[in-house]
């Protein structure tokens, strides 16, 4: 049985096999729960439900429990809850192995990557006007979670999801999709807080949390570039409403390009201080980049290294002698072309199979990573 790598989203057969060549995570335990990561064979009947408006605690049996008590729900919704569980469940013991300082370096940074994208932060300490022109209390969550118990907003994110996928998505689209609906959640978790009737996406309608949520990006110390793509997809996404609105909506579309429009501005604002922050970034990289001398250097070693090599192959072959040879053709291919080492060690045997052979004995490999 296939499962999809959670570092690089391939199906692998021998993922734990995958994990310790291609990605080089020594660690057995982080190796074991990236694993489990991938399969999601994880038994949760003693957890809490996660339900939002559910008081069920831990100790019952959470699949009865889900299967008896929450009938309002789609079975897609409740796979969906229970999957998230088992993800969260997953990522905090990576996070108590990176905290426990293992002797073993840990090479996967998921449960970082979700800590720092994930909105949780609280604001400062406001004054009483402030806290009444944002409408949040002061030192509570900014982010609650997503509704999870409305099932027209679980309906509206499925279709969604199914027309950003298309209908043949690749490995890198639907990482591309689930990305953008993360975020998305997020924005309706933010909107819909204290409101009723959420079905009918009127929590929407208000240009109040609308800026509060915008600002807020700013505030919690969020990258530019990162903020600016929950704009654009929330944008993206009130478009899709106001084009397509679900049948239980009672959401005006004057109400929703208002809306659209607020976000034009703040976008048009941020592109600025994104470009500035990209001239920085791409400062820092140009310091470290390799010098003409170092990858000339690189390619007349690999030159004098690969026919030995090849040779000590042909007499007798050792997985040390595969290995080294694999290394030095990817670095003198790396120094030529300045593609990612990833790009070669994911390579397989069928994009090497289909490379187009040209005119002048060059050959063009397409490599999906």
């Amino acid at each position: 049985m296939e499962n999809a790598c959670p570092l690089c989203n391939r199906e692998y057969t021998a993922l734990n096999q995958h994990l310790r060549v291609s990605h080089l995570v020594q660690n057995i335990e982080e190796r074991g729960k990236l694993v489990l990561l991938a399969s999601r064979r994880l038994n949760i009947r003693s957890e809490a439900c996660p339900v939002q408006s559910c008081d069920a605690q831990k100790g019952t049996r959470l699949d009865r429990h889900m299967k008896r008590s929450h009938t309002e729900l789609s079975d897609g919704a409740k796979t969906q809850l229970l999957d998230n569980l088992k993800r969260r469940l997953i990522l905090g013991s990576l996070g108590a192995l990176r905290a426990s300082n293992p002797s073993v370096p840990m090479v996967s940074t998921l449960d970082l990557d979700e800590a720092a994208d994930v909105l949780d932060y609280s604001l400062p300490q406001t004054s009483a006007a402030d806290e009444g022109s944002t409408d949040i209390p002061s030192g509570e969550i900014l982010c609650p979670p997503f509704p999870d118990h409305i099932p027209a907003l679980n309906t509206l994110l499925e279709e969604y999801k199914e027309l950003q996928e298309g209908p043949h998505p690749d490995a890198k689209l639907r990482h591309n999709v689930q990305n953008k609906l993360y975020r998305i959640r997020h924005f309706i978790g933010w909107m819909s807080k204290g409101q009723s009737g959420l079905a009918k996406l009127q929590f929407l309608d208000n240009q109040t949390r609308l800026k509060g949520w915008a600002g807020y990006l700013v505030d919690c110390g969020m990258v530019r570039t990162t903020s600016l793509h929950y704009l654009k997809n929330v944008r993206q996404f009130l478009v899709y409403v106001q084009e397509t609105p679900p049948k239980t909506s009672r959401l005006g579309q004057k109400n929703v390009r208002m809306g659209i429009r607020y976000l034009n501005s703040v976008i048009k604002g941020w592109n600025r201080h994104v470009v500035q922050h990209q001239m920085s970034v791409k400062g820092r990289k140009d310091a470290v980049m390799h010098t003409v001398a170092e990858l000339q250097q690189c390619r007349r070693l690999a030159r004098l290294a690969i026919p030995k090599l090849l040779s000590k192959l042909e007499n007798q072959h050792s997985n040390s002698s595969l290995w080294k040879l694999q290394g030095y053709v990817a670095a003198y291919l790396a120094s030529l072309y300045g593609h990612r080492l990833g790009v070669f060690l994911n390579m397989t045997d069928l994009e090497v199979s289909e490379a187009v052979h040209g005119d002048k004995d060059d050959y063009l490999l397409k490599v999906n990573t």
